[in-house]
């Protein structure tokens, strides 16, 4: 069963903001690391997986909501 047509479509788009927005504090987590000048806790690889991490949850719902983007 598709998951849009379990929970619906507003659902997976709330899904997706929400993976969005954790996508983009991941990223400038891993800005961070990169500069070095705010220091964070976060080692470069964790900042790294933390923003695959992200990036896959976004695609899940990406390709949930549209299943014929092939957009990696």
């Amino acid at each position: 069963m598709k998951i849009v047509e379990e929970i619906g479509e507003a659902a997976v788009l709330e899904g997706l903001a929400e993976e969005c927005c954790e996508l983009a504090q991941a990223a400038l987590k891993r800005a961070r690391v990169y500069r070095g000048l705010n220091p964070t806790p976060v080692s470069e690889e964790e900042a790294k997986a933390m923003v695959l991490e992200e990036l896959c949850d976004v695609n899940a719902c990406v390709c949930a909501l549209w299943p014929h983007t092939d957009w990696f």
